[in-house]
C-alpha cells in the first residue's frame, strides 16, 4: 500500500519509479480487513472469537496468543521458522525490528479492524493515471489472507498491473516460496528496465 502511494506520488518527479511489486496487497486497507476476518473463519469459532476479541480490547490472551499463531502457520508464513521457539532469518529480524509505534501509527495497533492512517486508503484514491506508465507486480501466496479476487482486483485497476500467485506460500511470500518470488520480481524488474531476463529466471 505504501508503495503504491509512493509511487503514484513521484509520477513526473526526476527519477519517478521504474516498477512495484505489491505482495500481498489488496486495493483498499477495508479489503484486507474484510479478507481477514474471512480467513480467520477458517481458524474456528474459538479462535475468531478470541482474536477478535484481543483485537477489540487491544490486548492479548493465552487463548488470542494461541488463535495468533495458528492464523500465522495458516495464512502469514507458513514456514516452521516463523512460529519455531527462536524463529529463524529474516522472521527473527522483522519480529525484533518492528516498530510499535510504527505500526500503532499505520494501523492503530489493531489486525481485524479498520484503524490508524491507512484505515481509509484506497487505490482508487491515489488518482490510478499517476500510476499510467508505471508497471506493478502484484503477488500472493496461494494460502495468503489476502484473497485471490482482492489480488486479481488490484492488478485490474492498475494500467499496468500483472497477478503472480505463489504455490504453497502465505502473505510472506519471501521466505515461504522465496525461489519462486525472487525469480518474478527479477523478471519484473528486468523488464521494466528492458534488461535481458538472466538464465537462470
Amino acid at each position: 500500500m505504501l508503495a503504491l502511494s509512493y509511487a503514484a506520488s513521484q509520477q513526473g518527479t526526476t527519477g519517478g519509479v521504474l516498477s512495484v511489486t505489491a505482495a500481498s496487497t489488496p486495493s483498499s486497507y477495508s479489503q484486507l480487513i474484510t479478507d481477514r476476518r474471512a480467513a480467520l473463519k477458517g481458524l474456528g469459532a474459538a479462535a475468531e472469537a478470541a482474536l477478535l476479541a484481543a483485537d477489540d480490547a487491544g490486548s492479548s490472551s493465552a487463548d488470542a496468543a494461541t488463535a495468533l499463531q495458528q492464523y500465522t502457520q495458516a495464512y502469514v508464513c507458513r514456514s516452521p521458522a516463523a512460529t519455531a521457539a527462536s524463529p529463524a532469518g529474516c522472521v527473527r529480524v522483522a519480529a525484533q525490528q518492528r516498530s510499535r509505534p510504527v505500526f500503532g501509527a499505520l494501523v492503530g495497533g489493531r489486525y481485524f479492524s479498520p484503524a490508524g492512517a491507512l484505515a481509509g486508503w484506497d487505490v482508487q484514491g491515489l488518482g490510478l493515471s499517476s500510476l499510467q506508465e508505471t508497471p506493478v507486480l502484484v503477488t500472493r501466496g496461494e494460502y495468503d489472507e489476502v484473497a485471490r479476487s482482492s489480488a486479481e482486483q488490484l492488478a485490474g485497476l492498475l494500467p499496468k498491473g500483472q497477478l503472480a500467485e505463489l504455490a504453497g506460500a502465505g502473505s510472506y511470500q519471501h521466505i515461504d516460496a522465496w525461489e519462486s518470488h525472487l525469480t518474478g520480481v527479477e523478471v519484473h524488474l528486468c523488464a521494466a528496465e528492458g534488461s535481458p531476463i538472466p538464465k537462470t529466471a
